[in-house]
């Protein structure tokens, strides 16, 4: 499958369940970048590839990482059905500091 027709079926699917504009927008953005990254069909990925491409985000912050295993995970066990994420673990949330946190340690 190309990724083209991946990107919008993973579109098409993420309408279907009602998901958010601004979910399908993230989640489809995440999978393009990803395949962009490792040049492969979808069908081609393995979880070594999600490592490369985690080691090559690790600078943002967990969250951001957490959607991208997220998007991943959905697309491809909805789409290919298969999950390349299981193997892989998350990382924890970090901890904000709240203004009344600050207010505290004051």
């Amino acid at each position: 499958m190309k990724i083209e027709e991946f990107l919008e079926k993973i579109e098409t699917e993420l309408k279907i369940s009602k998901a958010s504009p601004h979910t399908i927008k993230n989640y489809v953005r995440a999978n393009k970048e990803f395949l962009d990254f490792i040049q492969k069909l979808p069908e081609d990925v393995s979880d070594e590839d999600l490592k490369k491409y985690l080691a090559k985000i690790s600078h943002k912050a967990s969250m951001s990482i957490i959607l991208f295993l997220s998007a991943i995970r959905y697309s491809f066990s909805n789409i290919l059905g298969k999950d390349p994420t299981l193997r892989i673990k998350r990382p924890k949330r970090e901890k904000r500091i709240t203004v009344a946190d600050m207010l505290i340690l004051r």
